[in-house]
């Protein structure tokens, strides 16, 4: 019994994990802007190394924020498209989440994550429980890195760029075994959702 775990954010990157949290096999594409030709072909290699088939994974997970808009929309279609050809649950994940959960962020907890050259995401983590997410530029970015007083005295996560396949494992894991959560058996919506989900909120200087 196992898991695949699929991030197209920049390299793609193919995970499949056991029900004890061990990496089985894993693939990464050479390239960041291949992720059509490569991605079938890397979830191919991930199961023939593991020796397994797609009709043996139990769950399937992509990363659907934050990244680039069309490599994120690869990755949530063909998480989609293998939905529809295995019938069992697929879930998106955000690459903040993770990163909050497994560098065990406290609140208040701020992550700078640089998305393009001048896009970051400021992600506010007041109540250990909801966090507030804006998209800024850069100098703004920068100037919410040097006055800690606009969120607190928070613990910053400068920059934060790279999950490790490890605590992508970790956090899939986590996500499966909590009660509370209940699967959701629809399609995944696009990336567009996701991203608009998040850019309609208000600058963190409002709040």
């Amino acid at each position: 019994m196992s898991f695949l775990l699929i991030d197209t954010s920049s390299y793609a990157t193919v995970i499949l994990v056991d029900f004890k949290g061990n990496i089985i096999s894993e693939y990464t594409s050479q390239s960041a802007n291949k992720h059509v030709e490569e991605l079938c072909d890397i979830v191919l290699q991930t199961l023939k190394q593991a020796k397994t088939s797609f009709q043996e994974l139990q769950h399937v997970f992509v990363i659907d924020f934050p990244g680039g808009y069309t490599s994120i929309r690869i990755g949530i279609s063909f998480a989609n498209a293998l939905k529809f050809i295995i019938q069992k649950p697929v879930t998106a994940l955000s690459k903040l989440d993770i990163i909050r959960d497994t560098r065990k962020c406290i609140s208040p907890c701020v992550i700078i994550y640089q998305n393009k050259l001048d896009e970051y995401f400021i992600s506010i983590l007041k109540d250990n429980i909801n966090a507030q997410v804006s998209l800024v530029n850069k100098k703004e970015a920068m100037i919410l890195q040097k006055n800690y007083n606009l969120v607190g005295q928070a613990d910053f996560l400068e920059d934060v760029i790279n999950v490790s396949n490890q605590e992508y494992a970790e956090f899939a894991l986590k996500f499966l075994q909590k009660d509370s959560i209940k699967v959701n058996n629809n399609y995944l919506k696009t990336s567009h959702y996701t991203y608009q989900k998040y850019t309609k909120m208000s600058s963190f200087y409002d709040k």
